[in-house]
Parts: structure tokens; C-alpha cells; sequence
């Protein structure tokens, strides 16, 4: 993330003077994703030990999103890079199948491609995992459509 805003800050006056401002960040963001896993090396190493004190109810509420979310983020974890910011930006962003294409710059039938691959795959995995009703057609639209209306 910090590398993207970096990337962002030294090209800002060119950037402003754009028409999509925000397609641009995105695309900036995602592109550094998938540089920092395809170069292992360049990782940040955490630390054993957290600096700051944090919020004594934090923990509950962190708790509570890791047994609601932590079945799917596993499963994402299992896909391919590519196949997991595709869905990334269809499903969390919310971006339509021609501007995942253009950000990613890939051919809109690849994106479609992999949309359908990666939900197959988190079905699959999440079935195995025990978790059959968190990946529902009601959750995911199908790959060709253009969001919720």
C-alpha cells in the first residue's frame, strides 16, 4: 500500500490532471500487488512484538470478522494471484468486467475467464472446507454481470 501512495505522490501533478483519478490509484494499487508477490524477496518482515497498545474491545471485534470472514479469506489465499485480484476488484471493489480488463490490462474474455475460475475454485474449496453457504449465488453475480442493481 505504502509503495502504491509513493508511486501515486511522485507522479501527482500528472496524474491531477487526469480524467479518472481513481482508476488510475486503483490500477497503481493492484499493479504493486502483484509486483510485491511476484518478487518474495522485496516482503517486509513483521516484527514479533506490536509497538502500540491497541483497543481492549478490538480483539472481540476482530474475533468476530475472523469467523465470519476467515473461511473465504482462506480459500482466497489458495487461488492463483491472478485469479484472486480479478475477483478482488469484482467482489470488493466493485468493478465492472470492462474496467477490471482495462486496469489489469487484460482482454475482457480473460477477465471473464478467471471470474468464473476463481468462483468455482472458492466454491470448491469453501465445500471441502465445510463452509457450503458463505460463496452463495445471492453473494456472487455471475461473471458476465455488471453488479448489483
Amino acid at each position: 500500500m505504502q509503495d502504491a501512495l509513493i508511486s501515486l505522490y511522485t507522479t501527482w501533478p500528472r496524474v491531477a490532471r487526469g480524467n479518472n483519478i481513481d482508476a488510475y490509484a486503483s490500477r497503481v494499487l493492484v499493479h504493486k500487488f502483484i509486483d510485491e508477490k511476484r518478487r518474495p524477496w522485496r516482503r517486509q518482515h513483521p516484527t514479533e512484538t506490536v509497538p502500540e497498545r491497541s483497543d481492549p474491545q478490538a480483539h472481540e471485534a476482530f474475533e468476530v470478522v475472523d469467523r465470519r470472514d476467515g473461511p473465504l479469506a482462506a480459500a482466497l489465499v489458495t487461488l492463483p494471484v491472478q485469479q484472486r485480484a480479478v475477483l478482488v476488484l469484482r467482489y470488493v471493489d466493485d468493478l465492472a468486467v470492462d474496467e477490471i480488463a482495462r486496469v489489469l490490462d487484460l482482454p475482457t474474455g480473460t477477465v471473464k475467464s478467471r471470474l468464473s475460475r476463481g468462483i468455482d475454485a472458492l466454491r470448491t474449496q469453501l465445500e471441502t472446507s465445510g463452509y457450503s453457504d458463505a460463496l452463495t449465488a445471492s453473494h456472487a453475480p455471475s461473471p458476465g454481470t455488471e453488479g448489483p442493481s
